[in-house]
């Protein structure tokens, strides 16, 4: 009798209060339920505010009367909601540090709740954390790179599906790798050891490595084409695009 109004009162809480026990009952999910809501809705603020800029701006050019520049905001607006491509009238630096500095605050999480993880030797719930991370990365927006976006040893980027993965070795090689089923090593730039502390396209269209002196130990050789983003497919291709969707360099990492 006791065991069943038990159940009866387990069935009647809510999902919220059940959600509740259960964080109490895992103190690691807790911690990583809140780094993912903090994550998200960081940058959501962020692209709010930048979009709140943008909209100051047309404020501005109306006032002027500039037709030319209402249509070119526009637009910079509608590419930067439907492709997250940067405005070029308004300044994007500080919407790119604390995108970049919401992604390292997950990664931090993610990477404690790992390290926990293997101390108490739960060694599959660090590997479903470690692949847990890599589907959130995907699923907001963290497939590409932008013109003036930047790697550091460490970082990567994760194809939509979470089936591929860019990456940033600490040792300065960049790499490709096929997730699933399990991690395989399909290119790389093979500049490990070569002080490579950097991974970024240039706004003239080259994907580099860089030292901390600037030196540049690779490069895709497509400087002066203006490939604006850099995509992790889906099929396993790594391809830099230029705004009129034009392949300009690929890993050929599709096959």
């Amino acid at each position: 009798m006791r065991s069943t109004i038990l159940l009866v009162a387990l069935f009647s809480l809510s999902d919220s209060t059940m959600c509740a026990i259960a964080a109490d009952a895992d103190p690691i999910r807790a911690k990583l339920d809140t780094a993912k809501k903090v994550y998200t809705e960081a940058i959501a603020m962020h692209g709010k505010e930048l979009l709140d800029t943008l909209q100051k701006k047309d404020d501005e050019v109306r006032k002027a009367g500039n037709l030319q520049l209402v249509e070119q905001l526009k637009k910079e607006k509608t590419t930067f909601e439907t492709e997250g491509e940067l405005p070029t009238m308004v300044p994007s630096l500080a919407y790119l540090n604390k995108m970049r500095q919401s992604k390292r605050s997950l990664d931090t999480a993610f990477r404690q709740a790992i390290k926990e993880c293997l101390v108490e030797k739960l060694d599959n719930k660090a590997a479903e954390i470690e692949v847990e991370l890599k589907q959130v990365l995907a699923a907001h927006g963290g497939d590409w790179l932008r013109v003036g976006d930047v790697l550091v040893p460490g970082e990567s980027l994760i194809s939509r599906r979470a089936q591929y993965e860019l990456k940033l070795l600490t040792d300065g090689n960049l790499v490709i790798y096929r997730l699933s089923p399990s991690p395989t090593l399909l290119w790389s730039t093979k500049t490990s050891g070569k002080g490579v502390a950097t991974c970024t396209l240039l706004r003239d269209g080259n994907l580099v490595l860089k030292t901390n002196t600037g030196r540049i130990i690779w490069s895709s050789n497509t400087g002066g084409r203006h490939a604006i983003k850099l995509i992790v497919q889906d099929d396993g291709n790594v391809v830099s695009y230029d705004k009129e969707w034009k392949s300009i360099w690929s890993s050929g990492t599709d096959k």
